[in-house]
């Protein structure tokens, strides 16, 4: 029964994820929904694969990075420039709604360090519901209110080969990010409580850097030419 409750709480984790990415892009989750859903199934596999099969526990996090920037772009047709940054403003905007829930259950006693760095078990699931609840009031509330940006097209997209250097510095960014978001899932496994708060600040300003180049990208394609 762990390993089923770990593959459907892992599929609601990914399509929150996306569900980020859509609400923070602007664009109609409801007209992708079953795509939504298949990239979230593929991705729980994956993770599935990676803990329970290949014991790769430490290198999930990159791991699923990767898959939901190649989903996202093969699936969803995104041209990989904006694949890359959507897939990682998306992972690092659900990574910090499960850090904050997880010092919360924590600071009240009902989890522990090890319950985060665990792939199953009666902790593990707590952190997680909890996280994807409140994921979703989130996501409901940037909707509602219309944050986010809209200088990204709603999908399908045409396919981009060449890139401006300014595009170049900026894939280099989201590279930068998303290995931040590998190291945050190596410290956690690794170093427990010291590697949860060291990694929860740096992330937290990775995803302020992404955004704020996300709102001047998005003030120059409002800009008129």
């Amino acid at each position: 029964m762990e390993y089923v409750a770990f593959f459907i709480l892992g599929t609601i984790d990914i399509f929150l994820v996306l569900a980020f990415i859509f609400k923070i892009f602007r664009w109609p989750l409801g007209s992708y929904i079953k795509e939504c859903i298949l990239i979230a199934f593929l991705c729980s596999l994956e993770s599935f694969a990676n803990r329970f099969v290949f014991d790769l526990a430490e290198y999930d996090a990159l791991i699923q990075v990767v898959t939901i920037m190649l989903c996202v772009h093969y699936i969803l047709r995104v041209n990989f420039y904006h694949a890359i940054t959507l897939s990682v403003i998306g992972v690092m905007a659900y990574f910090e709604v499960v850090y904050v829930m997880y010092q919360v259950l924590e600071q009240i006693d009902i989890v522990s360090t090890s319950d985060a760095a665990a792939s199953v078990g009666e902790g593990t699931f707590i952190i997680q519901l909890t996280s994807e609840t409140f994921a979703a009031i989130i996501v409901w509330l940037i909707y509602k209110f219309n944050l986010g940006f809209s200088y990204v097209a709603v999908p399908p997209h045409d396919r981009k080969t060449k890139f401006t250097a300014e595009e170049k510095i900026n894939m280099t960014v989201d590279f930068v990010a998303a290995l931040v978001i590998f190291a945050t899932n190596y410290c956690i496994i690794t170093l427990g409580r010291l590697g949860i708060g060291a990694m929860m600040v740096s992330e937290f300003i990775a995803l302020c850097l992404l955004l704020y180049l996300a709102r001047r990208r998005d003030y120059a394609h409002d800009r008129p030419h």
